[in-house]
């Protein structure tokens, strides 16, 4: 019986120890999350990602034109950017993407915060060309007065019939905030359009980041190939 009693007791410790680590860790989370929010402010993050889950061929290069805007929101204010991406196909199931981007915003009381933004973004695809992807994209802000790095995992599914394609990509933007782990969830939406995905595609984009306004983003992709593309229209 005593000994009945004492693993009881043994377990209930252990799992009130469980539940409360848990409980400090989602805890640490939120507080972190929210302090991502108050770092960044009116700060409006990229959140149109021009993606597709199927990858170039070895050595093609890809050159993408695109600009985005949105409406002011309580955390956003309303802006535009400019963009030039440039992907390269590594391997058949690889590529690397290289984003340039410049945010202009106008506001009458100051508190615009125009920012370039830098992105290194390596991808994987699966090899069979079923439109899964995933990427880890090294990301930097350039303020004024400030940077702020971010890592963003993205996974990237895309479905393509005739001659157009859908891209939706679910992410997280990473960041440290007084030694803490905050995460802001994002989301895009894409559209493409093409008589021939292997030469060139004009893309629709709607992009949201929590806590700031969606913006929606339009691009033109040319591809510069070096041999016949191994996706199919």
């Amino acid at each position: 019986m005593n000994f009945a009693i004492k693993r009881i007791k043994t377990l209930y410790e252990r799992g009130f120890i469980f539940f409360r680590n848990f409980a400090l860790m989602a805890y640490k989370a939120l507080i972190a999350f929210f302090a991502v929010l108050v770092l960044t402010g009116c700060f409006h993050p990229v959140s149109n990602m021009f993606e597709t889950a199927y990858s170039l061929d070895p050595g093609d290069v890809r050159v993408s034109v695109a600009g985005s805007l949105n409406p002011e929101r309580a955390n956003s204010l309303s802006g535009s950017s400019l963009a030039v991406l440039v992907d390269q196909g590594l391997t058949s199931s690889s590529d690397i993407r290289f984003r340039f981007e410049k945010r202009f915003e106008n506001d009458l009381y100051g508190f615009e915060l125009p920012y370039t933004f830098l992105e290194l973004a390596p991808k994987w695809s699966n090899k069979a060309g079923k439109g899964i992807a995933f990427s880890l994209p090294l990301q930097l802000y350039l303020l004024e007065d400030e940077q702020f790095l971010f890592t963003e995992p993205r996974l990237i599914l895309s479905g393509r019939r005739d001659k157009a394609e859908i891209t939706g990509t679910l992410g997280g933007k990473m960041t440290s905030v007084d030694g803490e782990f905050g995460i802001l969830p994002s989301a895009s939406l894409g559209f493409g359009f093409s008589q021939d995905f292997r030469k060139n595609c004009l893309r629709l984009d709607i992009g949201y980041t929590i806590g700031n306004a969606p913006s929606v983003g339009i691009a033109f992709q040319t591809i510069l190939s070096k041999g016949n593309s191994t996706v199919k229209d």
